[in-house]
C-alpha cells in the first residue's frame, strides 16, 4: 500500500515539473491573454521621430518576455518606419515605447493617409499573440487645424483685424496653446513693420491677429495679396493661406458753379477724386447720378476722366 502511495506521488510530481502549463491549469500549447489599452495609445512628435506607447497586460502570474513591433505604412502599403523593443507583460498594465525614425513632414495630410500597425509576439510562438492597426490621426495629441475669419480686403495705412480658430481635426474641439505666427506676402528680414503678427490661442481655440498696416504707395485696388498664417503646436506644424485684396478708399469732393439753379438751366459739376494717399486719382472710371425726390428716374452721366484736371460732368 505504501509503494503504491509514493509511486503516485513521484508521477504527479513529474508531470508539474515536465507541464508547467498543467500545474497552471493550462494546456501545453495555451497562450495567455494578452491585452492593449488602443484608447490610450499615443504618438509623440519630436524634432526629427516621434514615439509610439501603449499599454499592454498579460493574465499570467509573473512577468513574461514578449518583443512589440511597430510598423507604419504608407496608403500604398510602402513601409515608412518600423522599430521593436523588448517588453515584459504581466497582470499589471506595462507601457511600452518604440521610437520611430517618422515625422508628418505634410502635416495633416501625412497623418490621416498613413497607418500604424503594432504586434506583440511572444517568445518560441511564430504567430504574433496580438495585433491591431491605428489611425496616426487619432493618436498624435498636438494635432489642429487652422480656420481664418476675416474680411477679404485691406486698406493700407490702417489696422487690419484677422480671427483664427485652432480645433481637432474634422471636429469643432478647441485646440489651446497654438503659437500663431502670420505675415502678408514673404516673411523675410525685410518685411515692413506692422505685416507680421504674433499670437498664441486661448482656452477657446481663439486668437485675434492684428496687423498696423504701413502705407504702401502704388498699390492699386485690385492687387492681391497672401496673408500666411502658421500654427505650431509641440513639434506639430500647421498652416493656412487667406488670398485678399487692397482696397483703397477715395475720397471725393464735389462742387457746382452755384448754389441755386432755375428750370431749364444747365447744372455744372466738377469732381475731384482722390485716393488714399490724399493724390488725384487720375484715369478712374466716373459716373454722376443726380435724384430728384419729384422724378421717378434719376439723371445719370458718365464724364471722361482727365489726367490732368479734374473729371468735369454735366446735367441738363
Amino acid at each position: 500500500m505504501r509503494t503504491n502511495i509514493v509511486r503516485v506521488a513521484l508521477l504527479l510530481s513529474l508531470s508539474a515539473f515536465s507541464f508547467p502549463f498543467f500545474a497552471n491549469c493550462q494546456g501545453p500549447d495555451a497562450v495567455p491573454s494578452i491585452v492593449a489599452n488602443e484608447a490610450g495609445a499615443r504618438l509623440d512628435l519630436k524634432e526629427k521621430n516621434s514615439f509610439f506607447s501603449i499599454d499592454l497586460s498579460a493574465d499570467v502570474p509573473k512577468s513574461l518576455p514578449a518583443m512589440l513591433t511597430v510598423k507604419l505604412l504608407a496608403p500604398d502599403d510602402k513601409l515608412l518606419a518600423e522599430a521593436s523593443v523588448s517588453v515584459h507583460l504581466s497582470s499589471t498594465p506595462q507601457r511600452g515605447e518604440v521610437p520611430l525614425t517618422w515625422i508628418p513632414v505634410n502635416g495633416l495630410q501625412d497623418a490621416s493617409s498613413s497607418r500604424l500597425l503594432y504586434e506583440v509576439r511572444l517568445e518560441g510562438i511564430s504567430v504574433p499573440a496580438l495585433s491591431g492597426i491605428l489611425s496616426p490621426y487619432a493618436l498624435i495629441p498636438d494635432l489642429f487645424e487652422l480656420r481664418f475669419l476675416g474680411l477679404d480686403a485691406v486698406g493700407m495705412g490702417r489696422a487690419y483685424f484677422a480671427r483664427v480658430w485652432a480645433t481637432r481635426p474634422d471636429s469643432d474641439k478647441p485646440v489651446p496653446g497654438v503659437s500663431l505666427t502670420a505675415s502678408f506676402g514673404d516673411e523675410d528680414d525685410d518685411t515692413p513693420k506692422g505685416m507680421k503678427a504674433q499670437v498664441r490661442t486661448n482656452s477657446r481655440g481663439e486668437a485675434l491677429l492684428t496687423f498696423h498696416l504701413p502705407e504702401i504707395p502704388g498699390a492699386t485696388d485690385d492687387e492681391q495679396v497672401d496673408l500666411e498664417i502658421r500654427g505650431t503646436r509641440g513639434n506639430f506644424r500647421n498652416s493656412v493661406t487667406a488670398t485678399l485684396r487692397y482696397w483703397r478708399r477715395a475720397a471725393v469732393l464735389l462742387s457746382t458753379d452755384k448754389p441755386l439753379y432755375q428750370p431749364d438751366q444747365t447744372l455744372h459739376m466738377r469732381a475731384l477724386v482722390l485716393d488714399d494717399q490724399r493724390r488725384a486719382w487720375a484715369k478712374r472710371p466716373l459716373r454722376f447720378v443726380v435724384h430728384d425726390p419729384d422724378v421717378s428716374s434719376p439723371l445719370t452721366r458718365k464724364p471722361p476722366a482727365s489726367a490732368l484736371l479734374p473729371p468735369i460732368g454735366h446735367s441738363p
